[in-house]
């Protein structure tokens, strides 16, 4: 089941509603707060690809400070 899949946030970017979720988890729930983050980067990686213009994809992964923040989280917690 994806987590977050009824979310459909109209006045946030998505993106930002994960990176706030798992922060918010990271303390209480580490387990959680990874799988917020993975299905984030999952989410975010898809949607370069299907969405995102290909000269466009590296600034909506990497200069995007959300999006550069998710990825670094999700990145991090695959390490542990």
């Amino acid at each position: 089941m994806a987590l977050f899949e009824s979310i459909e946030p109209t006045s946030n970017y998505r993106a930002l509603v994960w990176l706030i979720a798992a922060r918010a988890l990271q303390g209480s729930d580490a387990p959680f707060a990874c799988r917020v983050v993975q299905q984030a980067a999952h989410w975010l990686h898809e949607s370069a690809r299907e969405r995102v213009p290909p000269e466009f994809r590296d600034s909506f992964l990497h200069r995007n400070p959300v999006n550069r923040d998710l990825l670094a989280l999700a990145a991090r917690s695959t390490a542990r």
